[in-house]
């Protein structure tokens, strides 16, 4: 009975709802991030292809200035699951403490079971939109090029992000499942404005969004993370490192550990 206790108090002090925030510095300084190149070059299309010498410099020039002049910032929170309703009216997750409900029946199906939620966004900021601005006046390659390495340095802070709350969470005696962001399946983009305010993001990243549920500044995401006790049997739980896209980043496996057991 006691361990029991100790663990409903390590799950409820985790599912506290609140916001952790952090920015990570520009590159080469400790700490700071390095965008994947091969990721960046298939946005742009190239898969397979090669760039030409010409070409290569450029790009790797705007992937190094995107690396030394965005400091990525992030906010996330984990949440308790009030009730996760399937399917019919009001489908969705509501979570303990917010308005935020995870709208959708594919939002439903990927937190099934789960003890709780956590939410998190990531962004490489205004000075980003306004580099995009500048390039597209005066080379529109460039601003290709800048869009691109920018959308792949937000991602790669998102891994980051993500791996955070899996250590963490593992720390509270917590499964996870994968990422699952608005948009995803018929997961709404009209859910943005309550998972930004459930994360304080207006007003700790300068994170909003359009009139259309678009992210401001574009290179922006938001997603969801589902939390399990142990023993809990759902659907994309994590099981295995081999699977795992959060290899060269995880923080349990540095320590020689694991978050699946």
């Amino acid at each position: 009975m006691p361990a029991r206790s100790d663990s409903a108090s390590r799950f409820a002090r985790f599912l506290d709802g609140k916001p952790k925030s952090a920015t990570f510095p520009c590159a080469p300084a400790e700490g700071s991030l390095r965008l994947d190149r091969d990721e960046a070059l298939g946005y742009l299309g190239y898969g397979d292809q090669e760039l030409d010498c010409e070409l290569a410099a450029r790009f790797n020039a705007i992937a190094k200035e995107c690396e030394e002049t965005l400091s990525p910032a992030y906010s996330w929170a984990a949440f308790a699951i009030e009730r996760n309703v399937p399917d019919g009216e009001g489908t969705g997750v509501y979570l303990s403490g917010t308005s935020a409900c995870l709208e959708g029946t594919s939002m439903a199906a990927h937190m099934e079971g789960a003890a709780g939620v956590a939410l998190l966004s990531c962004t490489a900021g205004m000075a980003s939109e306004r580099a995009i601005a500048r390039y597209q006046a005066t080379s529109p390659t460039e601003a290709l090029f800048y869009s691109a390495c920018a959308s792949a340095l937000v991602e790669a802070c998102t891994n980051r992000v993500e791996a955070e709350v899996v250590g963490e969470a593992s720390e509270a005696g917590l499964r996870t499942n994968w990422r699952f962001s608005p948009g995803y399946g018929d997961a709404p983009l009209s859910m943005q404005p309550a998972l930004l305010r459930a994360l304080g993001a207006p007003g700790r990243l300068a994170v909003s969004c359009t009139d259309n549920f678009l992210l401001v500044p574009s290179k922006s995401i938001t997603a969801a993370i589902g939390l399990f006790e142990p023993g809990a049997r759902a659907a994309g739980v994590r099981r295995s490192c081999a699977t795992c896209s959060l290899g060269q980043v995880c923080m349990i496996r540095k320590q020689g550990r694991t978050c699946h057991g």
